[in-house]
């Protein structure tokens, strides 16, 4: 079901497409274009909602939900803070050669922010 329904979509682009093309080649004004580019919008974006929605439902069926996936916007906070507190504390000169940075190294770099 869901191959069928993305090889539905993807004639649906084609025919958005040639939908578009035909419609700004025989226009004879703006609203007439933003009317026929509207309509193959619309054909193009109704059936990749659905297939979008067919995804998701068979995705939830099977127990893989996208969001169990995906990071929290504070655990992507954290890590770019982790990643800048990195490069700032390898910049200083206190960092080894390595990726690992302690905490210690964190706290001292955060220490000379607050007297400056």
């Amino acid at each position: 079901m869901l191959v069928f329904s993305w090889v539905i979509t993807l004639i649906a682009t084609c025919v958005a497409l040639i939908d578009l093309g035909i419609t700004i080649s025989t226009s004879n004004g703006a609203p007439q274009q933003a009317a026929g580019a509207a309509i193959a919008c619309a054909t193009c974006i109704i059936p990749y909602v659905f297939t979008r929605a067919i995804e998701g439902i068979k995705a939830d069926k099977n127990g893989r939900s996208e969001t169990k996936n995906s990071l929290s916007i504070e655990e992507i906070l954290e890590r770019e803070q982790m990643s800048r507190a990195k490069k700032e504390v390898a910049g200083a000169g206190n960092a080894k050669q390595s990726d690992y940075v302690s905490k210690e190294d964190i706290a001292a770099l955060a220490r000379s922010r607050s007297r400056t």
